[in-house]
């Protein structure tokens, strides 16, 4: 399945510089100063996981590679994901809308 770049847990940094960070290291992209966006909760059976998007525009990037495929969030809708991941989609697509206005 696929999914957006994911950090599962980021305790004890400054979240801006550590996502910054951790995005030219695992994916090769240097990004702008990224912004939270909005957060959401998704409840499995056993676990409740906490969703927090921050989004950021790309300042230069390496070509797909097999680490990773870069897509606009409106050319996402063919891609098998999971329902928390669909949600966040959503709700970045919405605050683009909103970044615009």
């Amino acid at each position: 399945m696929w999914q957006l770049a994911t950090i599962e847990a980021m305790e004890g940094q400054a979240e801006a510089q550590a996502i910054a960070a951790w995005v030219k290291e695992t994916c090769g992209v240097t990004i702008a100063q990224p912004q939270r966006v909005e957060s959401f909760t998704h409840q499995t059976t056993h676990r409740t996981i906490e969703f927090v998007l921050w989004r950021a525009r790309a300042r230069r990037r390496k070509r797909d590679s097999d680490a990773a495929v870069w897509r606009k969030l409106d050319e996402v809708d063919d891609l098998p994901m999971s329902n928390p991941q669909r949600r966040a989609i959503t709700m970045l697509k919405g605050s683009s809308k909103e970044m615009k206005k």
